[in-house]
């Protein structure tokens, strides 16, 4: 049983209004023109159906999708009211769930958001080259490789591991007008697919923190299972994120930015949204 929540209009799913559930209108849906149908207006952009025309080299479907920017934006400003006095970090990992990277970013930030996040460093670097400016968080760890491109973009990476740690210090060191650089610890508190386990995280947290080249951002976990809300299990990963940072503190350590909530926690669950939230089915 789902308890009442804001009115949210998820993206890329059919408009329903149930009787316990937030109300939503789709952002996007397919717009078809079938051989013998009723007429439908094309997305702008979107080629005129003749019969005739030549679509282009892997155009030969006579079908397109149309976003609606507004319900994104309407999205967000509902996330963002939502989550006060935490921010709404829009994710648009993948193309913008495949909506459009940039003009998804744009529309959540002009409904509220403040961050946006991304999984890999060329997607950061995409909206980068698009003029977007705002903090861009990377969900997982960058290779060493594309540290330097993660400095010189001023993307916001995070660290799990001692070699990830190694390899931004030396890239901030080379680039320069960089220091010092922000940088997030995730940590792994049942998730189990990126981010530190406990002692590892703590350990990582302070190396950042008496690095005079960097500083220590944000410390942040994701949630398995937010969206079963009868599921205990976020209460225990919302425990062990609480423990890791009751270790800091123990030790003055103090990270402005704490965040554990993806949509569903966003939604259903209020003690996981410390300062950030992380939303991106939900926009």
């Amino acid at each position: 049983m789902i308890e009442p929540g804001p009115s949210v209009s998820p993206v890329a799913s059919p408009s329903v209004s149930p009787a316990a559930s937030p109300s939503v209108s789709p952002a996007a849906s397919p717009s078809v023109s079938p051989a013998a149908g009723p007429s439908v207006s094309p997305a702008v952009g979107a080629p005129e159906l003749d019969g005739q025309t030549d679509l282009g080299p892997g155009r030969l479907r006579p079908a397109w999708v149309e976003i609606d920017l507004a319900a994104i934006r309407h999205n967000a400003g509902v996330l963002a009211e939502l989550s006060a006095p935490a921010r709404l970090c829009a994710v648009v990992k993948a193309g913008g769930y495949g909506h459009g990277s940039a003009e998804v970013a744009r529309a959540a930030l002009e409904g509220g958001a403040g961050w946006l996040a991304v999984a890999l460093v060329e997607e950061g670097v995409e909206l980068r080259e698009a003029g977007i400016d705002v903090p861009i968080l990377l969900l997982s760890q960058p290779t060493p490789a594309a540290m330097s491109e993660v400095v010189r973009t001023s993307l916001t990476p995070t660290v799990d591991t001692p070699l990830g740690l190694e390899a931004l210090v030396a890239a901030v060191r080379e680039v320069k007008g960089t220091r010092p650089f922000a940088v997030h610890v995730k940590v792994d508190t049942g998730m189990h697919r990126v981010g530190a386990r406990r002692d590892d995280a703590i350990a990582l947290a302070l190396d950042v923190e008496r690095d005079p080249d960097l500083t220590l951002e944000g410390l942040w976990t994701h949630l398995a299972v937010s969206d079963e809300l009868d599921n205990p299990y976020t209460g225990e990963q919302l425990a062990r994120f609480d423990g890791v940072l009751a270790d800091l503190a123990r030790v003055d350590v103090h990270p402005p930015i704490r965040h554990a909530a993806n949509s569903g926690a966003a939604l259903w669950h209020p003690a996981s949204r410390y300062d950030l939230v992380r939303c991106g089915i939900a926009v």
